[in-house]
């Protein structure tokens, strides 16, 4: 054998990055974290495009979610296709968002808290930012409705509370959670998915026993949902090798029969009146069929290219969309102007989507500006608040691409 051989296999045992000490989160040879902090192409691009366009689905269906609202309100409750579609999309909207969170905070979890601030701190800094836009705006339409400001116990609850922004509130949650576990158990960290899952089993009685707690004013307390949702946040965590590897290998075949399986599945559940009890169930098989549809396309064409770009900037849609929705409610609401176009039924089958598409496509646009502007400390934490300590310049700071799992602020 020539020297130079020899030498390359010393170097390449010699130079091997330490083994994990935390092995059921650390399999992969290159993580997905090193992939994404630098710039990929071509076929590498379409393999990992599937992680952003998750999120783009995610938050697309959010936002259908939101506008089946405003449709009750200008044409009573449940008009159209659209309510009957979501619940059937309510097992995977929030759960695939949470899965794909967990898949990218795999490595996260094993650093030091202050080199991940900006899961921590920056979404604790969004949250409370947000929540105090949404309170400001709370008691400024408060008079005009002619409904009485709320106690101190409600606005500080609304502070404290997963509310209207739960989503904040529950990755900083889950994060914390999850690495005090991954810390304490170490390898054995996946023992505890039985306990979580029970807590999603039983989140029902979650919600239950957690409603009417804060003024009807602020929304709804999402204990329920967040209980919900930590074990898909959880599981990302454990299997994000498999997951890369399952998606990667994604085939027609399957995805057709996981869909078809998921659909016969909620048809009898919902005839049964079992659809929130088991919503566990249904969950684990449509994230199943979605992850094996989200590997199948390219991810080159403009709706899979717009689906990742959406992924990939994912809080401005998420935090500002409120303020959308309410200018929305005020002008078919308020002022009745959809009504004369046709049946209900049809006019909010297909105003619904529409008004999905155009709310996440100006909120899109409208964060990209703003983060490209002085006010981008809307949608992006302070530097001083998310920088590790000791570090003397953004360079320095923990890359947004290397913490994914935190919503996406720029593209």
């Amino acid at each position: 054998m020539s020297p130079t051989v020899r030498g390359r296999r010393r170097r390449s045992s010699t130079d091997a990055p330490p083994r994990s000490r935390f092995p059921a989160i650390s399999r992969s040879r290159v993580s997905i974290d090193q992939v994404m902090s630098r710039p990929i192409e071509g076929a590498e691009r379409d393999r990992l495009s599937w992680v952003d366009a998750g999120r783009g689905v995610s938050m697309l269906l959010v936002t259908v979610f939101h506008v089946t609202f405003v449709m009750d309100g200008a044409f009573g409750p449940r008009v159209g296709i659209w309510p009957a579609i979501d619940d059937a999309l309510v097992p995977l909207r929030m759960p695939l968002f949470f899965f794909i969170s967990g898949l990218l905070a795999a490595q996260a979890v094993r650093k030091p808290l202050d080199r991940t601030r900006r899961r921590t701190s920056g979404l604790v800094y969004l949250y409370l930012l947000w929540s105090a836009i949404q309170v400001v705006h709370l008691f400024y339409s408060l008079p005009g409705r002619g409904a009485s400001a709320p106690d101190i116990y409600d606005v500080v609850a609304s502070f404290l509370f997963p509310t209207g922004l739960w989503y904040f509130w529950a990755l900083v949650v889950f994060f914390l959670v999850s690495r005090l576990l991954v810390v304490v158990l170490r390898d054995r960290s996946i023992w505890a998915l039985p306990a979580i899952a029970a807590l999603a089993v039983v989140s029902p009685l979650v919600d239950q026993a957690t409603d009417g707690i804060i003024n009807s004013e602020f929304g709804a307390v999402f204990f329920g949902a967040a209980c919900a949702n930590f074990v898909w946040f959880y599981l990302g965590l454990h299997v994000r090798h498999g997951a890369l590897d399952f998606v990667a290998h994604a085939t027609w075949r399957k995805a057709l029969a996981a869909s078809v399986g998921y659909v016969v599945l909620y048809l009898v559940v919902a005839a049964l009146g079992l659809a929130t009890e088991l919503r566990w169930l249904l969950s684990a098989v449509v994230l199943y069929a979605a992850l094996q549809l989200l590997g199948l396309p390219s991810y080159r064409g403009r709706i899979g290219r717009s689906l990742a770009a959406v992924g990939r900037r994912t809080l401005p849609v998420y935090a500002s969309q409120w303020i959308a929705l309410h200018l929305l409610a005020k002008l078919i609401v308020e002022y009745p102007s959809l009504a004369p176009l046709g049946p209900h039924a049809v006019v909010a089958s297909i105003a619904t989507p529409v008004f999905a598409l155009a709310i996440v496509a100006l909120t899109w646009w409208i964060g990209g500006l703003v983060l490209r502007s002085p006010l981008s400390w809307l949608f992006d934490p302070p530097q001083w608040l998310v920088r590790p300590r000791g570090a003397r310049s953004r360079r320095d700071d923990v890359s947004r691409h290397t913490e994914e799992g935190a919503p996406k602020g720029r593209s």
